[in-house]
């Protein structure tokens, strides 16, 4: 991982101590897509910077098509972002086409389309779903209709200059049952978290060298069954997180981390729910090991009404304590109520989706920590952790004639 100077004061990576932090609400006038370590929001059609007080400015970002309507889905910490454009075909059919967008020498983004490469029948359309600092990206292959088919999930490298490669990543593993199906979660270090559409178990894969292994969350388990095991975001050492549903009648899933003990063996942590809530979900961790969830009481019937944001983070003594209501540590929420988190980086911000106290009207917040201690020595390795940077964002786009699309390198 890398910082850059913005008008925000220290936000390098850093332990914040729930005890001690509060945030300050600003609600957004758009929905955040992705929020990186460049102290940058995304939004479906701009990059808004973060600066001090949380003031915000916006850079649009450019469309292939301008009669098309771009909907940006991720970002890196260079700003490289991926996601679609939709548009009527020459029929007035309704078309989409993905799309990667970045800035060139000058600073200027630049968009270029990114093409499908479905290979199979039974495969949806390829998106491209998540990317990392390195350049590489993954693409969703797809539901298979049959367990005997994989997914055409395309691992993506980009490469100097902007060149691009791509394999399958399902031909990476070793034979087996398993298959990746849709990403979910990429980190710096070439590991990712992915369903398989066959089995209501996610997996967990690494990179290296070309070559992938996949273990289960139940192998992450140590072993341990659950009849739902979701994994839902990992950050650069390799802590995961998700939620769990035990075998039993009654019971409800439960937030879950998944960390190496210091023989190196993976093993489980149920980190609860807020008092009175029956269930809860972990859905994302900075660097920092500072995770994000929501709890809530799951009713028998109808749609969840109590739905509450949380943070849960390490104490003192290295470790985690119970989760805590991110509304408690907001001083001054207006008529604002936060219930689902959707990001956190390195500096402890955070953008969620909140509701109107008044009339129940959707929100999107960003939240900004007032106060922060010094980084634990943890979130030090985890931030020296991270490889090195694969392409530099100068010459991701520059001194090219033609935009080359994806297909003209394919496989």
């Amino acid at each position: 991982m890398h910082s850059r100077e913005t008008g925000l004061e220290s936000l390098e990576p850093r332990r914040l101590l729930a005890a001690t932090v509060t945030y300050t609400l600003i609600e957004l006038d758009f929905e955040p897509k992705d929020l990186n370590n460049a102290d940058q929001i995304l939004a479906a059609d701009a990059i808004e910077q973060v600066r001090r007080g949380g003031r915000l400015t916006a850079t649009s970002l450019p469309k292939v098509d301008s009669a098309a309507t771009l909907v940006a889905r991720r970002f890196n910490d260079d700003g490289i972002v991926i996601g679609s454009e939709s548009f009527r075909g020459p029929n007035d059919e309704s078309r989409s086409q993905e799309v990667l967008i970045g800035p060139d020498r000058t600073g200027q983004y630049q968009s270029r389309y990114l093409y499908d490469n479905t290979t199979s029948a039974d495969d949806q359309p390829n998106a491209a779903v998540v990317i990392n600092n390195p350049g590489q990206i993954l693409t969703n292959g797809g539901e298979d209709a049959t367990p005997d088919l994989t997914g055409d999930v395309r691992l993506i490298t980009v490469g100097r200059r902007g060149a691009l490669t791509s394999v399958n990543a399902n031909g990476l593993l070793p034979g087996g049952t398993r298959t990746i199906d849709d990403p979910i979660d990429l980190n710096n270090a070439g590991q990712f978290v992915t369903t398989d559409a066959h089995f209501p178990v996610d997996n967990f894969v690494t990179l290296h060298r070309g070559v992938a292994s996949l273990r289960t969350a139940q192998e992450l388990a140590g072993g341990v069954a659950a009849p739902i095991q979701q994994l839902s975001a990992l950050n650069d050492v390799g802590q995961i997180v998700g939620a769990t549903q035990q075998a039993g009648a009654g019971q409800q899933l439960s937030a879950t981390l998944y960390q190496t003990s210091r023989r190196g063996r993976y093993y489980r942590t149920f980190l609860g729910a807020l008092p009175g809530d029956d269930t809860s979900e972990a859905v994302a961790i900075n660097n920092a090991g500072q995770i994000l969830g929501t709890s809530f009481s799951t009713p028998a019937s109808g749609p969840i009404l109590d739905l509450t944001a949380t943070i849960t983070q390490r104490g003192s003594n290295g470790k985690y304590g119970a989760p805590q209501d991110l509304n408690g540590l907001i001083p001054d929420p207006g008529k604002d109520r936060v219930t689902r988190p959707i990001a956190i980086n390195d500096a402890g911000l955070i953008i969620a989706e909140g509701a109107s106290t008044r009339n129940g009207t959707q929100r999107f917040v960003l939240l900004i920590p007032s106060r922060a201690n010094r980084v634990s020595s943890a979130s030090a390795a985890a931030v020296s952790a991270a490889p090195p940077q694969g392409v530099a964002v100068s010459v991701m786009f520059a001194s090219r004639k033609r935009l080359v699309g994806l297909d003209d390198v394919l496989e």
